[in-house]
């Protein structure tokens, strides 16, 4: 009965670390596509010739350096819908 239960537990421990790595995965593709979404929002914003402003490519890598920042000082460590708010809230921020 021992070896059963130190297999389920051993396997129970791998799914759960597999359930961890897949989650970082989803994390980090949800952290692209928001990135991605934010880039198209201000694009559509741009007024048709940006004279005063500062360059496209010059935006995007800002907005990388940002986001850089904002995923160094909040590290995933936070629940799927902890995560499903924070994406939320940023995008709506980048929208006003």
């Amino acid at each position: 009965m021992e070896d059963y239960d130190v297999r389920s537990a051993a396997s129970i421990m791998a799914s759960v670390k597999e359930q961890e790595a897949r989650f970082e995965q989803l994390t980090r593709a949800l952290e692209e596509e928001r990135r991605n979404v934010t880039l198209q929002l201000e694009r559509a914003n741009l007024p048709p010739n940006p004279t005063t402003s500062q360059p496209l490519a010059w935006q995007q890598v800002v907005m990388q350096v940002n986001d850089a920042r904002v995923l160094a000082n909040n590290p995933l460590s936070f629940s799927t819908t902890s995560l499903t708010h924070h994406v939320s809230a940023s995008l709506l921020t980048s929208l006003k």
